[in-house]
């Protein structure tokens, strides 16, 4: 049940869900393309926060939003970072569901664009194993913005969390070709960091995001 694995009551639950898909997603989507606009500017994105510092190209690669199309709920950016440049390390803030299995607690160390390091607080043999699943399941695949006013908080559904304000999300594995990724696996999985705290996004060293909020530019 949605709603149990949300901790919430079922009418809290629609509640939430209504809140998170009725937006007037045309003013949406030029909000969205006004980060778009932002974010295809740079080359160079850096990502600070708790115990993160994470860095990578984004060079010819395209960003794409969830405006409300495709996608309910939807309100994000997404794009594709170039393969081989990951360097650093990020620490996810929410528990992710993965294969049925909840894995909290993750921190992945990169280099050359490769997954290095990986541990977790929670079922870390898994995490390692998905890891393992093929060439491209220790590459990152998606950086994605999470920008929907109506998630507030995890629910343990990818498809919610990963749009949650104030958040951004990395996906190992499988890239978008329509982002120009070029990175293949079997594996795509979403993993979600808080950013509502002092979490930072730079682009060519330059700061346009801070606490989950774009400054403007």
């Amino acid at each position: 049940n949605l709603a149990q694995e949300a901790d919430m009551s079922t009418e809290e639950f629609e509640d939430f869900v209504y809140n998170a898909c009725t937006q007037n997603w045309e003013e949406k989507s030029k909000e969205l393309d006004k980060i778009i606009k932002i974010m295809s500017k740079g080359k160079i994105v850096k990502i600070t926060g708790e115990d993160t510092d994470l860095t990578f190209s984004i060079h010819k690669r395209k960003f794409i939003k969830g405006n409300g199309t495709h996608n309910m709920p939807d309100g994000e950016v997404f794009s594709a970072p170039v393969e081989n440049t990951v360097e650093g390390h990020i620490r996810f803030s929410f528990p992710t569901i993965y294969g049925g299995r909840e894995i909290d607690g993750i921190t992945l160390k990169f280099k050359r664009g490769k997954i290095v390091e990986e541990s977790s607080t929670k079922n870390q043999d898994f995490l390692k194993k998905i890891l393992d699943t093929d060439k491209g399941s220790r590459y990152l695949g998606e950086f994605g913005i999470g920008l929907n006013p109506g998630i507030t908080k995890p629910i343990k559904n990818i498809l919610f969390d990963e749009k949650q304000n104030k958040t951004i999300h990395l996906a190992v594995g499988n890239a978008y070709q329509e982002c120009n990724g070029t990175n293949k696996s079997a594996v795509h999985w979403d993993m979600i960091k808080d950013m509502s705290k002092g979490g930072k996004i730079f682009l060519d060293n330059k700061l346009v995001y801070e606490n989950g909020i774009f400054l403007e530019p």
